[in-house]
């Protein structure tokens, strides 16, 4: 069962558009092309730069790149595991992304 869905917010194919949360998964969104939303202009970003996932109720994301200013959340570093809610925005690099 789906819980929460991250969209990207600029065009592009469909398979790079968005990924789906659901229980007991977790998802990656970095410069690897094993992740679960690779990054456009992803030179020099770390392979996985934020993971999300589902626990207990809610939807929580953690910057593993260790680097604050690299993945903000509306607009603000994220430093420590964060619960995200809809219509959140997150930016990575030149990507961004809402949690729906």
């Amino acid at each position: 069962m789906t819980i929460y869905t991250i969209q990207r917010l600029s065009n592009c194919s469909i398979e790079e558009r968005e990924t789906r949360i659901g229980e007991e998964e977790r998802v990656t969104l970095g410069s690897s092309p094993y992740a679960d939303l690779q990054l456009h202009l992803s030179f020099g970003l770390p392979q996985v730069c934020l993971e999300v996932w589902y626990e207990i109720d809610r939807c929580l994301a953690e910057n593993v790149s260790r680097n604050p200013e690299l993945v903000l959340l509306n607009g603000q570093p994220i430093y420590t595991v964060v619960q995200l809610e809809n219509g959140d925005l997150i930016e990575i690099g030149n990507d961004s992304f809402a949690v729906v």
